[in-house]
């Protein structure tokens, strides 16, 4: 049963991480970069908002609070290497040839994986957040 209830917290991050995705696109589909700067700002906060709650939820699923809190943030990076794993199997690097096109074929390539990169900020922060927080709790038990 243990085990199930991560398995759920794993999936939960994986929907929340897909619908903070869906909010990006939302953001950046009003091309502006203020836009996309505040929708990206309000990601962060509400990934390190859920990344408490999952806390809190796991302690009152009678689990610890590290593996709640865990098992969502690598949900959130499953999904943010599935889309990097996507993007390389869709999108194949074209070495650089004599056209005189550069790098051309390769710019929806590097533009995604660019993106990939920005979006991929708020559950990174969200993981150094939750690691600082987790060593706080250690060493405030040890005292």
């Amino acid at each position: 049963m243990k085990a199930l209830k991560i398995a759920c917290f794993f999936m939960a991050g994986i929907l929340v991480q897909a619908a903070l995705y869906g909010l990006s696109m939302l953001f950046l589909y009003g091309f502006s970069l203020e836009l996309l700067i505040t929708g990206v700002i309000a990601e962060i906060f509400g990934a390190i908002i859920l990344g408490f709650v999952s806390g809190n939820i796991a302690k009152k699923f009678s689990l610890s609070r590290l593996a709640g809190t865990l098992s969502y943030i690598i949900g959130t990076f499953f999904l943010i290497i599935s889309a990097a794993i996507a993007i390389d199997l869709l999108m194949p690097y074209y070495p650089v040839d004599s056209t005189g096109l550069g790098g051309l074929p390769n710019l929806g390539r590097n533009i995604c994986l660019e993106m990939l990169l920005i979006f991929a900020i708020p559950p990174a922060l969200n993981a150094l957040v939750q690691g600082i927080y987790g060593i706080y709790r250690l060493v405030k038990a040890k005292k």
